[in-house]
């Protein structure tokens, strides 16, 4: 299932594994196809892990498990500034980079400048705003992340306590965790990497709630990387897993942006504190539904790899004689073994199947919204 191998480096492969696939009722190459997207895809790809593999920082993904947490962030933040400069040079397209983060197990740093700061920012900004921030961002000028998640709250956008309070006065908001479950909890790249993050915050004018809205906020000053005033910001520490990433927390205490530093394209506050909204509050959690979406992929790659690892070991791996005049059988024929990797190996199919026609959707609702202003696919 997994198509991580070249086909170069299979003519070294063990003799039960060729046999297995001289075996297979299906032609691999066309399975290969399907699951890459097509023909041009499948060697993109394997141009990729040609590219990728021969760079020292993207071989023997195995050491990481004897490697510290520092060594881990470390190397992350090395392969993600190595990937941004080969997306630059060779000017990969979003899908693309998606092939290449998938090559790469998604083990680099500041991922979620492109998966949700980006795609925040061109999804939630005005065209005045996409010109001032777009660039920064593109340009690595700035690095940012999403900052939606509380430790009180997470998908459950009504119940989010972190808020931004309007300042007619002045033409600021200003922004409050105002209690310990309203500190944001889990972003990634919040802990240590980013400078900016887009900030989900409750709006609330002369008193009033008007509901979750997007903010700009500069977390770090970018002449020395250390937190602005009213700002608490850092890692949260060791995880089960994503030990690379510097996941992070984030209080607030009175802290004053300016009014353009809401992103408005489907709301907006006048400087004298009037709210219009020119689109469906639902607008404004798109980007969060993109990441839901590519989350069912992710977790299809680590699956599909599992799976992979498993039936090849199983293919390979002989014990236990079933007579004494014959060989070891390979333990993928005992039934107990099939039992337990072919409907894992089911699954991952239908999985793959899903989270394809999932992004298509999202894609088509994207569409909708972009040409026809519709957005009726957008659940509410």
């Amino acid at each position: 299932m997994a198509n991580t191998t070249t086909d170069d480096s299979r003519k070294e492969n063990n003799q039960d594994l060729t046999l297995e696939r001289s075996n297979a009722s299906f032609n691999i190459n066309e399975i290969t196809e399907i699951i890459d997207g097509g023909v041009d895809k499948t060697k993109f790809r394997k141009e990729m892990e040609k590219l990728l593999f021969d760079d020292p920082l993207f071989k023997d993904f195995y050491k990481n498990f004897f490697k510290t947490r520092s060594e881990l962030y470390e190397e992350s933040i090395a392969r993600g500034v190595q990937l941004f400069s080969l997306r630059q040079k060779y000017k990969w397209t979003d899908q693309q980079f998606e092939v290449i983060e998938d090559l790469v197990n998604h083990l680099f740093g500041m991922s979620l400048h492109f998966t949700m700061f980006i795609p925040s920012l061109e999804r939630l900004a005005t065209e005045t705003q996409k010109a001032k921030w777009l660039p920064l961002a593109t340009n690595f000028r700035i690095l940012g992340t999403y900052a939606q998640t509380e430790m009180g709250h997470g998908t459950y956008l009504q119940g989010l306590e972190t808020t931004a309070t309007y300042d007619p006065v002045t033409e600021e908001f200003i922004l409050n965790t105002p209690h310990k479950s309203s500190m944001k909890w889990w972003p990634g790249s919040l802990g240590k990497s980013s400078t900016h993050a887009v900030v989900q915050a409750v709006l609330i004018i002369n008193g009033k709630n008007y509901g979750m809205h997007p903010f700009v906020l500069q977390l770090r000053s970018l002449d020395n990387h250390m937190p602005l005033p009213g700002i608490e910001v850092g890692d949260i520490g060791p995880k089960m897993t994503l030990n690379y990433n510097d996941n992070g927390f984030l209080l607030l205490k009175n802290v004053r942006i300016p009014r353009q530093h809401m992103l408005m394209k489907h709301a907006q506050v006048s400087s004298d504190g009037k709210y219009t909204s020119s689109g469906p509050n639902k607008a404004i959690y798109a980007t969060m539904v993109l990441v839901r979406v590519k989350m069912t992929k992710w977790v299809h790659d680590a699956l599909r790899k599992a799976i992979t690892t498993a039936v090849r070991y199983s293919a390979v791996r002989h014990q236990s004689k079933m007579d004494d005049s014959g060989p070891e059988p390979q333990i993928l024929d005992y039934q107990t073994q099939q039992y337990k990797l072919f409907p894992v190996l089911a699954d991952t199919y239908a999985l793959f199947f899903m989270s394809r026609n999932l992004r298509r959707q999202y894609n088509r609702m994207m569409e909708d919204i972009r040409n026809k202003g519709s957005y009726k696919m957008l659940a509410e």
